[in-house]
């Protein structure tokens, strides 16, 4: 009896044509969810960063001001804020300054260094918007400081930066303590502009603006009309 060849447990041909080509369909596709949704976390990024940085700001400044201690003795006419004009500037403006410690730590009964600090906006070279500077200084009481002051950038991209002060019946648009009778705003209003650049097609070369603003109040404030009432000098 005569046995029956054994057949091939290959692929033919076609076979292996079907197998590429559904492969490569489904590379196509997997290709093209995958690069949907990494635009779609890029479009996310690009909106959470200013919001981001904005938040970052706005808690290191509210930090900041809560830790301000009355402008009296030492500290007499020491919180002045200027009323800023972007178009005036070319280089840099100082905008702020003012004394300050860790509120925090104060407010566990520990002692804080006190420092002093300026604020201000630096244009960029080349670049829309302006770098954010804070400068702080802690060795300012010594008649030959050790240590010099520094300065680092807390954001860069600020399309503009605003303070408006609360004497208790208006917002003002600058505060010089020696001349409210050494007092401090009751709060500080703080508006943050940050400038996001786009490369959406259509929109090259344009740019979008993302806003943030805070009021904070001073603990250490006291309003004009308390100050007389209190007698306070």
């Amino acid at each position: 009896m005569l046995s029956k060849p054994n057949k091939s447990n290959g692929f033919t041909l076609i076979e292996i044509i079907l197998a590429l080509a559904l492969a490569t369909i489904s590379m196509g596709i997997l290709h093209s969810a995958l690069s949907g949704a990494f635009a779609s976390q890029l479009q996310m990024q690009k909106l959470v960063k200013p919001r981001l940085l904005a938040n970052k700001i706005l808690n290191q400044l509210e930090s900041d001001f809560q830790g301000i201690p009355r402008p009296t003795g030492l500290f007499l006419g020491t919180f002045l804020g200027q009323e800023r004009n972007s178009d005036a500037i070319d280089k840099s403006s100082e905008i702020l300054s003012y004394y300050t410690t860790d509120f925090h730590t104060v407010a566990r009964n520990k002692k804080a260094p006190i420092k002093f600090v300026r604020l201000s906006l630096e244009a960029i070279e080349g670049r829309e918007g302006y770098r954010l500077m804070k400068t702080i200084d802690t060795d300012f009481m010594s008649a030959t400081p050790d240590e010099k002051p520094r300065t680092k950038i807390l954001g860069t991209d600020i399309h503009e930066l605003s303070f408006t002060y609360y004497d208790g019946n208006d917002w003002l648009e600058q505060w010089d303590s020696a001349k409210h009778e050494n007092t401090l705003p009751l709060a500080v209003k703080i508006k943050l502009t940050i400038t996001l650049a786009t490369s959406d097609e259509g929109n090259l070369g344009e740019s979008r603006l993302f806003s943030a603003s805070r009021i904070v109040s001073l603990p250490c404030s006291l309003n004009v009309a308390e100050r007389k009432i209190g007698g306070l000098k």
